[in-house]
């Protein structure tokens, strides 16, 4: 017999296989290796733009800071309009001592445009309770001068204790002490009684805090209808008397309607049992709806009734 040479198929199918698996790695690493390097200076650039980046915004602040202190952009004055009975000289005083701070800021608090025009505004209130409201601009985008417009309170009435009396605006506020020579105060009701809070100095509290503006209308109506108002005194939390200018007191409670009080005073008032007593009359009380009770300077009653 011929003798017969045998090939293994398989071994040479396993050998071609691993020279494509080869081949592929080797074509693979080819590829990977510049898209890895493209992605480090990717990052290496993204990184060296961030330091630049802050670099600039560290040069751009630093040169904000040094134009705030030039003095082209520095506010040069303070003038003051509105005031009627302080002095212009002290308001713009207050408004320098706030621009121009003990220390070095960051940013000049003189700068035209970043000064803190708000922290101005609320420290000449505070120190001059008078003013009941401050506004400060520029006439114009360059001009050095600021411009203080303020409105001064306008007193309403007087509160009054111990022998002292201070001014009180339309809205009960109590913003100033009260000379008693002057025509402002012989010209303003007298209101009395206690405070919600009791400290030495009055300014800063509100007189019948929640209740003033109804007690305000209601002391105005009375003037209307021909009953002059001297004074107004508050009795306890709840209640107040009014005493008027025909001789006697009238008793009513806060959270009353005004205008209602008011008809009811003249219902009593025109009543027969006072018709024709009303300089006997020591005080009505108001305080009980339709039930109005009154004393005269002889004796008490307590069955009159008005209609309503």
């Amino acid at each position: 017999m011929s003798s017969q040479k045998i090939v293994d198929l398989r071994q040479k199918k396993v050998g071609i296989q691993e020279h494509v698996r080869a081949s592929s790695v080797r074509a693979e690493d080819t590829y990977e290796r510049p898209k890895s390097n493209l992605r480090a200076r990717r990052r290496h650039a993204r990184i060296i733009g961030g330091i630049f980046l802050v670099i600039g915004c560290v040069f751009c602040v630093w040169g904000i800071h040094a134009l705030s202190y030039l003095p082209r952009f520095s506010i040069a004055h303070f003038t003051v309009s509105g005031a009627r009975t302080l002095s212009d000289a002290e308001i713009e005083r207050v408004a320098e001592t706030i621009v121009t701070p003990d220390g070095h800021a960051f940013f000049s608090h003189a700068n035209l445009w970043l000064y803190p025009r708000d922290s101005v505004e609320v420290a000449i209130r505070n120190t001059f309770p008078r003013i009941a409201t401050v506004h400060l601009s520029r006439a114009s985008y360059m001009t050095q001068t600021v411009d203080i417009v303020v409105a001064e309170r306008i007193p309403y009435a007087r509160w009054c204790a111990d022998n002292s009396c201070f001014f009180v605006d339309s809205t009960g506020y109590i913003f100033g002490e009260a000379a008693t020579s002057s025509r402002e105060s012989m010209e303003t009701t007298l209101f009395f009684g206690p405070l919600a809070s009791s400290t030495l100095n009055p300014v800063g509290q509100t007189y019948a805090s929640g209740y003033f503006t109804d007690l305000r209308v209601l002391v105005e109506r009375l003037d209307q209808a021909g009953f002059g108002v001297i004074d107004v005194r508050q009795d306890t939390v709840q209640d107040f008397s009014i005493t008027l200018n025909r001789g006697f007191v009238v008793r009513a409670s806060f959270g009353q309607n005004p205008e209602l009080l008011i008809r009811n005073l003249q219902l009593i008032l025109s009543s027969d049992p006072l018709r024709d007593a009303i300089s006997s009359i020591e005080y009505i009380d108001l305080r009980f709806g339709d039930r109005v009770f009154y004393k005269l300077k002889t004796g008490m009653r307590t069955d009159a009734k008005a209609r309503l």
